[in-house]
This record gives C-alpha cells, sequence and structure tokens, in this order.
C-alpha cells in the first residue's frame, strides 16, 4: 500500500471520527488497510516466492508477510 493510499485512509478515520465524536468503529479503518494490503501481497507476483510442499514446487505470496498482517 503506498504512502498517499495510507496517509487518506488516516486522513478519512480521524475526520469520520471527529464527526462522529465516536472512536469505537475507527479499528474498521485499520481492518481495511490490512486487507488491502493482503490483497495488493496476493497480487504483486514480484513478491512472490517458491516453495516446497510435498516435493513439489509452489509458488505465491510470500507467508511471512501475510501472517504478520494477520497479527497486526
Amino acid at each position: 500500500v503506498g504512502d498517499d493510499e495510507l496517509q487518506s485512509a488516516k486522513d478519512t478515520c480521524i475526520l469520520d471520527a471527529q464527526l462522529s465524536k465516536n472512536f469505537s468503529w475507527t479499528i474498521s479503518a485499520v481492518t481495511t488497510v490490512i486487507h488491502r494490503c493482503q490483497t495488493l501481497i496476493g497480487l504483486d507476483v514480484n513478491l512472490w516466492v517458491t516453495v516446497i510442499v510435498n516435493g513439489t514446487e509452489v509458488v505465491g505470496p510470500p507467508q511471512e508477510l501475510l501472517n504478520v498482517l494477520e497479527c497486526s
């Protein structure tokens, strides 16, 4: 996710929280950014890696990056 995209998501979240005076739902903005990152990792084949699964080469998104996002 690019810096502009992150800044836009952050700005929108802040504005929504200020206007609604309710911060309880702001975690949804974080969830949106995480899902966007997961999607971009899945689509950017330049990030993909080759792993061996049961003796067969499998190419796909790096699980380490996806795991980090799931723990956020």
